[in-house]
């Protein structure tokens, strides 16, 4: 339940197809008197009751037509709902779907529909009937139950869009305040303009002068004053007298600003304030908005800005600006940052001066003369201007322009000089609102409050954007913020009526509770809005989109009692379920660095804000309602739990979250790696290397904790150099906490040395203080290799010392064994050799015990003497044993020397003088384990999921020669799976090697199997064949790494001469340098010899710019490729082919830098999204080169040599194809399965990865985890297989013509139906990179199909397109099935072309 309510950056998706469609249907409404009005509606969602429909309509029975198009995204059978009081007919594509007349408002159900991807003519007749008018549309269709149709589903001809002057019109009436001077039919009150009562000290008075000055040069280009014609001497008049008669400043020191305007410029560009105030190119403003900030301080001086972000009314008591709730220290710096905004480093001033009385008199009779005060507020007793308010405004006196344009000083009119667009605005409104008769309402118009607030500059909603665009713009010219560009967007209000309760709505509104999202930057301040106009708002959200109660085909809200909802909901809200704490905090439980696009709000005691009926809504589809949302929709059950039914689950998640004071277990571990102590023949270490989290803030990435038998751990830190702990108990716990995986030690620490100082120093001339080792990269040092002998590990890692110059590389070879009675009972402690090779002559090893232990400083023992076999240090019942040796001398700091001589060796033995532990053994825990079930989700192939425990997460797949399933687990392990029984699945599996860091790649010899995990390429010895590994060596490193869950490195396919490459995702966070080294590329590791027990490999960039290229795959011809995710700086998923020397679209954030503008290379393929939300691991259908031969044909048939990729999200496969066109890679994505099935248990859980296996079988890894995907870390095998290389009807592969494409198929389509152009819809359009998430479609243009040429052998049909096409282009093609003819259905029968070459002729 990730993100649930989350702001999200993307605006709503909406399929306008610029070039031919708009947006809403067009509306035309015909009252009983004639009264009429034309207009286009976004949505249908009104309840009038006795009200007008529009205020160009009389009040009274009234009909409506609203004519366009629905379009429908998924193929299937559509149902459309009315909730109506009155007279209501839907015609859709010429068919009556829904016929009513009702005299109550009641739901209506209509006859459901077959539709397919298109645009379909709808038709909607509504009639009043009865005194109270209601009418709301609603739909429910093959992928969702019944909603409200939105705004991104309604369309209508671009030839048929009319221009809405009107709508304009009325906000320029109400920004110039018209009628402050006139009276206009269903226009009230003006509102006040500023007050200039108190201007004195808070305006430079040269600035006012230029303003004032009708010259026609001022900046501001949404002048609200009209302009009147002063001469110079009437500009000083008017100064003088509005300056002395102003009320008296306080006095104030000339204090110089204290706070900081780097801090305030970051503030007023995320807060919101370009929402309604432009800043040079930054920002927007519109007559409904605020003045132009370019030159503020210009304006202003610096002592008014603290005083008008705190209390705007204190110096203007008619004031627009809502107030944001700022700290001192937030004002101080907007003030500081506003006091800098000058265009030619003019600053306001303000001095104390007297005033000229001729003047002041001169000024009062200007003023009153031209009645300023007709809208302004003045100061002193200044006099009333004796002229009358002029003429009512009407169609009879609007054929001149009067004061629309040019002042006229001989009539005492001033003049606006607006456009000639906008006076045809002003007069259109005026003519057109004057057909109407209206009882007075004294209810506000509530869409007209959110149009004069300016709310949706701010929040998307429906077809309105928000800030999103400004947003974007902001991060563009400021890098630094690109980071916090989330938090910089305020929710979508989309669906915000049927979300919240009508009280908490009302909260919302007014601003009386606490930020539910304190990590967003941009916030809502407080408007000057009435209790009635507060209230118009809560019933106009209520109203567009609540669903009425008792609504058919809606989801049902199961019953479930207290006991049940508190002992299940209370894990089903931790990582252990749906991970809904990934996000959302949820009582004390505090997400851990959640990603600002997917952080939520607080969930406890979400009912007494959140609707229930909404709730569940939301969490099984969250992207209906707000599009391009992240968060994971829950429609997968937690297995074992409420009889795996994923409503019931929800109902316990709801109940438990408004239980008062709820805060939810601590998850229990994802696994516990311990030893019970007991020695056996078999008893060995097991070594952990992942991140391991000792507290908040101290976090290892470089661990090397080795497990002993004996139940003794000891953690040395690679990064720092030493030996960093020690403990008896378990190993470690194993934790997935929000979005990050972690260790955390077994048990509390014996040691509390805090130093991060490297234990080994080298002194090479045996004077001064010891160096230390250099860093390698980010770390001291990496390990090289490690060896089990039995029970005691053998391990290897070098250090680097510089030194006078010159360079050493110190090797050092360590032995860990744990300690055992005679009698085989557990001793605590452990022995510990270090052997150092290398060493130059004359040189001296330095060795630094821990100081600090839990039992107190350790401490020299003087009473070992040379005659005794070791050196103690001791603290308490803790001590160090070092064996004495003749070169080997010691200090009182707990320093051991090793001085030159013939031994090398430091050898020692640590004690805990406290009885051993020994476990009972334990009943095995039982494994949840996933039955051999048949699938049917790709027509025309087997599918079988493998009957394997779910603990398994499987991420990267190969087979060893004689047949062996070798697979890494997101959790860490690498598993063999073998096929015990010959039915040909494999069904039981051994543990291969111990704890890695997230192993996305392998690659499975005889004698060894290769991994890559986050920090290494590794090598895993088995040369005896069984199944245990007898060593590890590091092949690889060098690419920088943190504690980040993204950090993970995916490989490994293989080329000819024995090179690996590897793909390695982005780097996001703050980080140094080194610990974003190679982050975003694609690197080639060259071996430097053809002996594999004597390999390393070098690394070599071939390709930077990748965001999240998490799956990779080359195929027979040589060619790389790796797919890439959506997010800032990609707006589609993505299919890279890989060409050494480019660089692909992403930036990561240590090169945000101005300046920093690379060429991008665009993809092949272009993935849409969110048709896929993430494209992860892929593999090319090749049959493999011993299957050929065997079958004698090409196992996968038509789809043989293209790429299958694996859609975690929505549980599909998708299916991709490829062809060079003038030396470049591009192609066509189709659906490869079909849509996931009700029943879970019979579709694919989550692809994550593939691989074709020695025998041609397709194998899918899927996982379901709890940061991403709303499940319990659970994980399955998917074997598929062709049935025949004969498939069902479908496309087989789009390739680009010069004019168009043609569509390949599988088997032969109909002749007459396959010919018809009204059986192919193609559309374009293309997006573009930028550092929001994601991408809204830019250039939609739906393609007129000219004609369609059938090949003579049916199995092709040529697309010619009447337009030209484009360039850099995603092209969506959908086929009908009547294309199929006789055979019935297509599949696939979709495809989206990336067209980044044109075919020449």
């Amino acid at each position: 339940m990730a993100a649930l309510l989350t702001a999200g950056l993307a605006s709503p998706l909406l399929a306008q197809f610029e070039d031919d469609f708009r947006s809403g249907l067009i509306t035309t409404i015909q009252g009983s008197d004639g009264s009429h009005c034309v207009r286009i509606d976004p949505t249908i969602s009104f309840n009038w009751q006795r009200s007008s429909p529009d205020v160009r309509v009389s009040d009274g029975k009234f009909s409506a037509r609203w004519d366009g198009l629905l379009l429908s995204r998924t193929s299937g059978n559509y149902t459309l709902y009315a909730f109506v009081c009155g007279k209501v007919r839907v015609k859709l594509e010429g068919e009556v779907v829904l016929e009513a007349n009702t005299q109550t408002p009641q739901w209506v159900t209509g006859k459901p529909l077959p539709m397919k991807f298109d645009w379909h003519p709808i038709q909607i007749d509504f009639a009043k009937t009865q005194p109270n008018a209601e009418f709301r549309l609603f739909w429910a269709g093959p992928d969702f139950p019944l909603e409200p149709i939105s705004a991104e589903y309604f369309f209508h001809d671009i030839d048929k869009t009319i221009e809405q002057p009107f709508n304009h019109g009325r906000e320029l009436i109400a920004g110039y305040r018209c009628t402050s001077c006139h009276d206009i039919q269903q226009q009230p009150p003006a509102e006040k303009a500023p007050s200039l009562a108190q201007l004195d000290g808070n305006i430079s008075e040269s600035w006012l002068q230029s303003w004032l000055k009708d010259n026609g040069q001022e900046k501001d280009t949404l002048r609200r004053m009209p302009h009147f014609d002063l001469s110079d001497d009437d500009v000083k008049a008017v100064t003088e007298y509005l300056l002395s008669e102003s009320k008296r400043r306080e006095k104030t020191k000339d204090l110089p600003v204290k706070g900081s305007a780097a801090s305030g410029q970051n503030l007023v560009l995320s807060l919101g304030c370009t929402a309604c105030h432009q800043i040079g190119e930054l920002g927007r403003a519109d007559v409904m908005g605020g003045p132009d900030l370019t030159n503020v301080a210009a304006k202003r001086p610096k002592e008014f800005f603290a005083t008008w972000l705190k209390d705007p009314a204190k110096l203007n008591a008619d004031h627009r600006m809502p107030v944001y709730d700022l700290n001192d220290k937030e004002r101080d710096d907007i003030t500081a940052y506003l006091a800098t905004l000058t265009e030619d480093k003019s600053i306001a001033k303000t001095p104390v001066r007297k005033f000229n009385e001729l003047l002041m008199k001169r000024g009062r009779e200007i003023i009153a003369a031209n009645r300023c005060n007709t809208c302004h507020a003045l100061p002193g007793d200044a006099p009333k201007s004796t002229q009358p308010l002029q003429t009512a405004l009407t169609p009879g006196n609007l054929w001149q322009a009067g004061c629309m344009d040019q002042p006229n000083p001989q009539k005492g009119q001033p003049g606006y000089r607006l456009a000639q667009e906008d006076q045809d605005a002003i007069t259109t409104y005026i003519r057109e609102v004057s057909r109407a008769k209206h009882e007075k309402s004294d209810t506000p118009d509530a869409a007209w409050v959110l149009t004069k607030n300016n709310c949706f500059a701010c929040h998307p909603r429906g077809t309105k954007p928000g800030l999103g665009e400004t947003a974007k713009q902001v991060a563009d010219a400021h890098s630094d913020l690109v980071s916090q560009l989330p938090a910089m967007v305020p929710p979508s209000l989309n669906s915000v009526g049927d979300k919240l309760h009508d009280d908490a709505l009302l909260a919302a509104i007014r601003r009386s509770e606490w930020s539910h999202r304190p990590w967003l930057k941009v916030r809502m301040p407080k408007f000057q809005l009435s209790p009635e106009e507060q209230q118009a708002l809560v019933n106009y959200f209520v109203t567009q989109d609540r669903i009425p109660e008792k609504a058919p085909a809606s989801l049902e809200i199961p019953e479930l009692d207290g006991l049940a909802a508190t002992v299940a909901g209370s894990r089903l809200v931790t990582t252990d379920g749906f991970g809904c704490t990934s996000c959302h905090q949820v009582g004390t439980m505090i997400p851990p660095k959640a990603p600002l696009n997917a952080k939520g709000p607080d969930l406890s005691m979400l009912g007494k804000r959140i609707r229930e009926p909404w709730f569940y809504r939301w969490v099984h589809d969250p992207a209906r309602i707000v599009p391009r949302m992240e968060m994971p929709s829950v429609k997968l059950p937690v297995q074992g739990v409420l009889d795996n039914n994923v409503d019931t689950q929800l109902a316990a998640v709801w109940k438990v979250l408004n239980t008062p004071d709820f805060t939810p277990p601590k998850p229990d571990p994802v696994r516990i790696v311990r030893f019970n102590g007991t020695r056996t023949e078999t008893s060995r270490p097991v070594v952990l290397t992942d991140v391991i989290k000792l507290t908040d803030k101290d976090v290892l990435i470089k661990p090397f904790l080795v497990g002993l038998p004996n139940r003794n751990n000891v953690l040395y830190d690679l990064e720092s150099g030493k030996l960093l702990q020690w403990w008896v108990g378990d190993v470690a716990r194993q934790r997935s906490e929000g979005k990050t995986w972690h260790w955390e030690i077994g048990a509390r620490g014996l040691l509390r040395d805090a130093s991060q100082q490297p234990e080994i120093r080298l002194l090479i001339d045996n004077n001064g203080t010891p160096p230390e080792p250099a860093r390698d990269g980010q770390f001291i040092t990496r390990f090289r290799d490690i060896r089990y002998e039995g029970d005691k590990l053998i391990w290897s890692h070098t250090l680097y010392f510089v030194q006078g110059g010159e360079y050493y590389d110190i090797d050092v070879v360590e032995t860990w064994q744990p300690l055992w009675s005679e009698d085989g009972k557990p001793i605590n402690g452990f022995h510990r050799t270090m052997q150092f090779q290398n060493v130059p002559d004359g040189a001296s090893i330095v060795l630094h015990l821990p100081q600090k232990t839990l039992a107190g400083e350790l401490l020299r023992d003087r009473t070992s003497t040379g005659d005794q076999p070791t050196q103690r240090y001791e603290a308490g019942n803790i001590s160090f044993h070092i064996k004495n040796q003749p070169n080997i001398t010691y200090g009182d700091d707990a320093t051991v020397w090793l001085r030159p001589g013939e031994n090398h060796t430091i050898d020692m033995t640590v004690r805990l003088e406290l009885p051993g532990e020994t476990l009972a053994q334990q009943p095995p825990i039982p494994v949840r384990k996933s039955n051999a079930v048949e699938l049917d989700i790709v027509p025309g192939w087997s599918a079988t999921r493998l009957p394997i425990t779910t603990e398994m997460m499987p991420i990267a797949m190969d087979w060893q020669p004689n047949g062996s399933l070798i697979a890494g687990s997101l959790k860490g392990r690498l598993w063999k799976l073998v096929d015990s029984d010959g039915d040909g699945l494999e069904d039981t599996y051994t543990q291969f090697g111990d704890e890695y860091a997230a192993p996305y790649g392998i690659k499975a010899y005889d004698k060894y199997i290769d991994v890559v995990n986050k920090y290494a390429l590794l090598r895993l010895w088995d040369e005896d064949g069984d199944g245990v590994v007898e060593k590890v060596t590091n092949l690889a490193h060098g690419w920088g790494h943190t504690e980040d869950y993204h950090d993970w490195v995916v490989g490994l396919p293989q080329d000819e001469e024995g090179n690996y490459y590897l793909a390695v995702p982005c780097q996001q966070d703050k980080r140094t340098p080194e610990a974003a080294a190679l982050r975003g590329t694609v690197l080639k590791l060259i071996p430097d010899t053809l002996d594999p027990a004597k390999q390393t490999f070098r690394l070599e960039e071939l390709t930077a710019g990748h965001r999240f290229p998490m799956g990779i795959a080359r195929n027979s011809r040589g060619e790389l490729y790796v797919t890439d995710n959506q997010g800032n700086f990609n707006p589609f998923n993505e299919l890279n082919h890989v060409v050494p020397g480019l660089r692909y679209g992403f930036i990561n954030a240590i090169d945000r830098t101005p300046g920093f503008n690379p060429p991008e290379t665009p993809p092949s393929i272009a993935i849409p999204h969110p048709w896929t939300r993430s494209v992860n691991g892929i593999c090319f259908l090749e049959t493999p080169k011993t299957e050929r031969e065997r079958l004698g044909y090409d196992l996968y048939g038509p789809w043989e040599g293209d790429l299958v990729g694996c859609e975690y999200d929505t549980r599909r496969l998708v299916r991709m194809s490829l062809e060079e066109v003038d030396g470049v890679m591009q192609g066509a994505i189709y659906p490869m399965t079909i849509d996931p099935p009700q029943d879970v248990e019979k579709g694919l859980l989550g692809p994550i990865s593939c691989a074709v296996a020695p025998d041609g079988d397709l194998y899918i890894g899927n996982i379901r985890d709890a940061g991403w995907g709303g499940g319990n870390n659970i994980g399955s095998f998917t074997r598929m297989r062709p049935k025949s290389v004969h498939l069902p009807l479908g496309i087989d592969e789009v390739t680009a013509t010069p004019t168009g494409f043609k569509v390949r198929f599988t088997d032969q389509i109909d002749a007459t139906h396959g010919g018809l152009p009204s059986n192919y819809t193609v559309a374009s359009y293309t997006r573009v990179s930028t550092p929001a998430y994601g991408g809204d479609d830019q250039q939609r243009r739906l393609e007129s199909v000219e004609k369609i040429d059938v090949s003579p052998d049916r199995l092709e049909a040529t697309i010619t397109l009447e337009a030209p096409l484009r360039e850099g282009f995603v092209y969506e093609i959908f086929l009908d099935d009547e294309i199929a003819g006789d055979q019935g259905k297509l599949w696939p029968k979709e495809a989206h072309y990336t067209l980044r070459k044109l075919k020449a002729p």
